[in-house]
């Protein structure tokens, strides 16, 4: 029995994951951070679409409308911290489950759970240097609006390229 669960459950995680993509249409949307001009954050989330006086930002199913008389930056994708964090939550993890699965039942060396420890704790080490690195490397950009409409357009030409909004 427990051999097929392990043969089952990959199998049911895969199908978990082609059931949830076909929910909604993906497109690819811009995440950016708002601040005013006291570099304050006002506003973080996906690009909705940029109109010639207002950005509409959507985070957790709330759209957000910010006039550009509010807007002094506007940065692209998210901080190196964020990266860092989710490095060290996917290693940690990863390190855990592969120390449990690694690890013997009752063996002189380590039980399952003092190596899924241990495993755990560099994966702890290894997650935010692999995420500081990946967030150096994404290359985000930040735009002076500083309340111009001007600007904003310049922001709108220069992304309209690459992302859909």
């Amino acid at each position: 029995m427990r051999q097929q669960l392990h043969i089952l459950l990959p199998f049911l995680f895969l199908i978990s994951l082609t059931l949830s993509a076909q929910d909604t249409l993906q497109t690819k949307q811009l995440f950016v951070r708002v601040f005013d001009t006291k570099k304050t954050k006002i506003a973080k989330g996906k690009l909705q679409y940029i109109d010639k006086d207002s950005i509409v930002v959507l985070r957790n199913e709330k759209r957000t409308t910010i006039p550009v008389n509010r807007i002094g930056i506007i940065k692209t994708k998210r901080s190196v911290g964020h990266n860092v964090a989710m490095g060290a939550v996917v290693g940690t993890s990863t390190g855990l489950v592969f120390g449990y699965l690694a690890g013997s039942e009752g063996d002189f060396i380590f039980t399952r759970a003092e190596s899924a420890l241990m495993t755990g704790f560099l994966g702890l080490m290894a997650g935010p240097i692999v995420g500081s690195l990946t967030g150096i490397v994404k290359n985000p950009k930040a735009f002076r609006i500083n309340h111009e409409p001007e600007e904003l357009l310049k922001f709108k030409n220069a992304i309209s390229e690459k992302y859909q909004h």
